[in-house]
C-alpha cells in the first residue's frame, strides 16, 4: 500500500512535483488519522506525549539530511533553469 500512491501519482500520471508532494502528504495524513481512529488512540494524547524528543530528533535528522544533500552534489553543476522571485520562494 505505501508504494501505490507514489507509483500512480508520479509514474503513471506524471504529476508536477509540488502537486505530487501535496497529494502525497494529504494521503499520508489521512492514513495516519484513519489508523489512529481505528486503533482508538486519541490524537491529542499521542501528540502531547514526548513531543520534546520528537521535535529534537526531527531537527537533528533534518539537519543531517540537509548536510547529506548539500554535500552530495554541487548546485552549480546542474544544468537546470533557475527559479526567480515568487517561484524561488515556492521552490
Amino acid at each position: 500500500m505505501p508504494f501505490v500512491v507514489p507509483f500512480v501519482l508520479a509514474d503513471q500520471l506524471g504529476l508536477q512535483r509540488d502537486l505530487y508532494y501535496g497529494i502525497y502528504m494529504a494521503a499520508v495524513a489521512s492514513l495516519f488519522v484513519g489508523w489512529a481512529r481505528d486503533a482508538g488512540q486519541p490524537l491529542r494524547e499521542m501528540c502531547a506525549r514526548h513531543w520534546r524528543w520528537a521535535v529534537g530528533l526531527g531537527l537533528i535528522f533534518a539537519g543531517l539530511s540537509a548536510a547529506i544533500v548539500l554535500g552530495a552534489e554541487d548546485a552549480t553543476s546542474l544544468d537546470l533553469p533557475r527559479s526567480r522571485g515568487h517561484g524561488l520562494t515556492w521552490d
